[in-house]
Protein backbone atom coordinates (compact mmCIF):
# COMPACT_ATOMS: atom_id res chain seq x y z
CA UNK A 1 0.00 0.00 0.00
CA UNK A 2 1.18 3.55 -0.85
CA UNK A 3 1.93 5.70 2.17
CA UNK A 4 1.46 9.17 -0.04
CA UNK A 5 0.73 10.33 -3.37
CA UNK A 6 3.43 12.13 -5.59
CA UNK A 7 1.45 13.96 -7.89
CA UNK A 8 -0.73 15.51 -5.39
CA UNK A 9 1.77 15.34 -2.50
CA UNK A 10 -1.29 14.33 -0.26
CA UNK A 11 0.54 12.34 2.77
CA UNK A 12 -1.24 9.80 4.11
CA UNK A 13 -2.95 10.28 7.49
CA UNK A 14 -1.72 8.08 10.03
CA UNK A 15 -5.40 8.00 11.83
CA UNK A 16 -6.58 5.74 8.62
CA UNK A 17 -6.24 2.56 7.72
CA UNK A 18 -3.64 2.07 5.66
CA UNK A 19 -1.70 5.53 6.85
CA UNK A 20 1.35 6.65 7.53
CA UNK A 21 2.03 4.18 10.48
CA UNK A 22 0.91 1.39 8.51
CA UNK A 23 3.37 2.11 5.66
CA UNK A 24 6.35 2.22 8.04
CA UNK A 25 5.37 -1.07 9.43
CA UNK A 26 5.41 -2.37 5.53
CA UNK A 27 8.95 -1.21 5.57
CA UNK A 28 9.69 -2.81 8.68
CA UNK A 29 8.88 -5.80 7.34
CA UNK A 30 10.49 -5.91 4.15
CA UNK A 31 13.67 -5.00 5.78
CA UNK A 32 13.06 -7.94 8.39
CA UNK A 33 12.46 -9.93 5.37
CA UNK A 34 15.87 -9.32 3.55
CA UNK A 35 17.22 -10.24 6.72
CA UNK A 36 15.62 -13.29 6.98
CA UNK A 37 16.09 -14.37 3.38
CA UNK A 38 20.21 -13.67 4.19
CA UNK A 39 19.82 -16.02 7.23
CA UNK A 40 18.54 -18.62 5.72
CA UNK A 41 20.87 -18.46 2.67
CA UNK A 42 24.28 -18.20 5.42
CA UNK A 43 22.52 -20.35 7.61
CA UNK A 44 20.46 -23.47 6.38
CA UNK A 45 18.60 -25.81 8.13
CA UNK A 46 17.17 -29.24 7.06
CA UNK A 47 13.84 -29.36 6.10
CA UNK A 48 11.63 -30.94 8.81
CA UNK A 49 8.31 -30.59 7.55
CA UNK A 50 8.49 -30.99 3.43
CA UNK A 51 4.85 -31.63 2.98
CA UNK A 52 3.87 -27.87 4.57
CA UNK A 53 6.51 -26.64 1.99
CA UNK A 54 4.92 -27.97 -1.10
CA UNK A 55 1.68 -27.17 -0.06
CA UNK A 56 2.58 -23.49 0.26
CA UNK A 57 3.95 -24.07 -3.18
CA UNK A 58 0.40 -26.04 -4.70
CA UNK A 59 -1.32 -22.78 -3.36
CA UNK A 60 0.96 -20.86 -5.17
CA UNK A 61 0.85 -21.86 -8.38
CA UNK A 62 -3.09 -21.96 -7.71
CA UNK A 63 -3.03 -17.93 -7.08
CA UNK A 64 -0.44 -17.42 -9.69
CA UNK A 65 -1.44 -19.78 -12.45
CA UNK A 66 -2.09 -17.17 -14.71
CA UNK A 67 1.03 -14.76 -14.39
CA UNK A 68 4.39 -15.39 -15.77
CA UNK A 69 7.39 -13.42 -14.48
CA UNK A 70 9.65 -12.89 -17.54
CA UNK A 71 13.63 -12.05 -16.83
CA UNK A 72 16.33 -12.43 -19.39
CA UNK A 73 19.68 -10.52 -20.02
CA UNK A 74 19.87 -9.18 -23.41
CA UNK A 75 22.76 -7.08 -25.43
CA UNK A 76 22.15 -3.85 -26.79
CA UNK A 77 24.42 -1.87 -29.29
CA UNK A 78 26.76 0.30 -26.49
CA UNK A 79 26.17 3.62 -28.44
CA UNK A 80 22.37 3.81 -27.81
CA UNK A 81 21.77 6.82 -25.47
CA UNK A 82 20.14 6.23 -22.44
CA UNK A 83 16.76 7.29 -24.04
CA UNK A 84 17.81 4.96 -26.54
CA UNK A 85 18.23 1.75 -24.06
CA UNK A 86 15.15 2.98 -22.15
CA UNK A 87 12.74 2.95 -25.29
CA UNK A 88 14.53 -0.40 -26.42
CA UNK A 89 13.65 -1.94 -23.61
CA UNK A 90 10.21 -0.60 -23.25
CA UNK A 91 9.59 -2.33 -27.12
CA UNK A 92 11.09 -5.58 -25.90
CA UNK A 93 8.94 -6.03 -22.77
CA UNK A 94 5.71 -4.71 -25.36
CA UNK A 95 6.55 -7.49 -27.64
CA UNK A 96 7.24 -10.43 -24.99
CA UNK A 97 3.39 -8.99 -23.40
CA UNK A 98 1.80 -9.05 -27.12
CA UNK A 99 3.25 -12.89 -27.76
CA UNK A 100 2.80 -14.08 -24.47
CA UNK A 101 -0.17 -12.32 -22.36
CA UNK A 102 0.29 -13.71 -18.78
CA UNK A 103 3.99 -12.49 -18.55
CA UNK A 104 3.08 -9.44 -16.01
CA UNK A 105 5.92 -9.08 -14.67
CA UNK A 106 8.76 -8.44 -17.26
CA UNK A 107 12.40 -8.27 -16.51
CA UNK A 108 15.11 -7.39 -19.18
CA UNK A 109 18.66 -6.71 -18.10
CA UNK A 110 20.71 -4.73 -20.36
CA UNK A 111 24.05 -6.25 -21.46
CA UNK A 112 27.08 -5.31 -23.76
CA UNK A 113 29.39 -7.58 -26.11
CA UNK A 114 32.01 -8.89 -24.36
CA UNK A 115 34.87 -10.83 -26.06
CA UNK A 116 35.60 -14.22 -25.47
CA UNK A 117 38.33 -14.84 -22.76
CA UNK A 118 40.68 -17.59 -23.82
Amino acid sequence: MISSTVAGRQHADPREPGGAAHGQDREAEGLFSVYEGYHKISHPEEITSPGVAFAIFGVAIVFEADELLVAAKVEFDPSLSVAELAAAIDGGEARVRSAVPIATVIYLEPDLSRPEKA
